[in-house]
């Protein structure tokens, strides 16, 4: 158990002296991403975003590969003390079943299960990599995961948006991992609600709520200075079979 925490502290180590490099790779590749995910409904982000907005975006593009490992380390921290040689592999399993538990939790929280089980994926390869000192097949593992999120999911995820369901005469959008904050507010005195199917939310910045109208294939801005009575929709899980 100790081994696993010198992992733990190698690591922070290595941001330490690298987290310059680090921490400007993850901003560049958060920029990307929300440019290219904007620019697929023709919207340069760059134009409504502040220095916050950016912050904000690196923050949600990192916390879904921190979560499970600050679990993990918490909860290794905290039954260190009571580890021995009789108990240390029921204690191990216990930390990695609650580690499970906890970690599904949030990701549930966060409305991203599927990302749940590709950050196992991703956490189990990395450690493998790690055990066996392929550090450079892990730097290029972890650049290409980037890459792949940056620029090819959200062109995916697009696609996606674009393929509506038919039922009667109506089209509506597929509720999907991406597809799981419903806002609904009044802008000039009409109702915009994102759980009716008719609008996907796109994002929104710190000013700006941003809609796809699948009606008339457009893409609409909200200043959120004109919007009123801004709402966010409790989610359920067992609702989402009247989405």
């Amino acid at each position: 158990m100790y081994r696993e925490l010198v992992v733990f502290r190698n690591g922070f180590k290595y941001f330490d002296k690298n987290k310059s490099w680090i921490l400007g790779g993850l901003f560049i590749f958060s920029i990307l991403r929300d440019y290219v995910w904007y620019a697929c409904f023709g919207i340069n982000i760059l134009a409504y975003s502040t220095l916050q907005d950016t912050f904000v975006s690196l923050f949600n593009y990192v916390i879904i590969f921190t979560i499970v490992p600050l679990i993990y380390m918490f909860l290794s921290l905290l039954l260190s003390r009571i580890i021995n040689n009789h108990n240390a592999v029921v204690i191990k399993f216990a930390i990695y079943l609650a580690v499970l538990i906890l970690g599904f939790i949030y990701f549930f929280l966060f409305k991203k299960f599927v990302s749940f089980l590709f950050v196992l994926f991703f956490i189990y390869l990395i450690v493998k990599d790690y055990g066996k000192r392929n550090y450079l097949r892990i730097i290029s593992f972890v650049t290409l995961t980037l890459i792949a999120l940056s620029i090819f999911l959200p062109l995916l995820t697009y696609i996606d948006v674009l393929n509506h369901v038919e039922k009667g005469k109506t089209l509506e959008f597929k509720v999907s991992e991406d597809n799981m904050d419903f806002f609904s507010f009044s802008y000039n005195d009409k109702l915009y609600d994102t759980s009716s199917k008719n609008y996907y939310l796109i994002g929104n910045t710190s000013n700006y709520f941003f809609l796809f109208d699948n009606r008339v294939d457009k893409a609409l801005v909200f200043p959120k200075s004109e919007c009123k009575n801004i709402k966010t929709e409790v989610f359920i899980l067992s609702n989402l079979s009247a989405k």
